[in-house]
């Protein structure tokens, strides 16, 4: 069975097609979606990775890790500071770090380097 097929089996069995017509209409641009990536003709091994990377940016997930100047031009409030490249990342008021709204207790320092995507946030 073919990557295709197999999507719109999956869609078919979770009533994509015969429901509303927003359904309709989102089961047909998941099996485009579906349709462009088998054309690539990615291997198990290059499938795998730029399935991780698409899914971060459409979840808008930064791929490198996060700077001070990701911040310059996102301010929310006049006290709260939001990342343009990750709209769940906020600026610590002292603006040494941020923080996830997923997870505001835990603070990456900027000064340490630390990429948040590897550390769970």
């Amino acid at each position: 069975m073919s990557l295709l097929q197999h999507a719109k089996e999956e869609l078919t069995r979770a009533g994509y097609f015969n429901g509303a017509k927003l359904d309709k209409k989102l089961g047909n641009n998941l099996l485009e979606i579906v349709k462009k990536f088998s054309e690539v003709g990615h291997s198990g091994f290059s499938a795998e990775c730029a399935t991780q990377t698409l899914e971060k940016l459409l979840r808008f997930e930064n791929l490198t890790p996060v700077t001070l100047g990701d911040f310059a031009v996102a301010e929310v409030d006049r006290s709260l500071w939001q990342c343009k490249r990750n709209p769940k990342l906020f600026l610590t008021p002292d603006k040494r770090g941020y923080y996830s709204v997923d997870n505001k207790e835990k603070i990456i320092n900027f000064d340490e380097g630390v990429n948040h995507e590897r550390n769970n946030i």
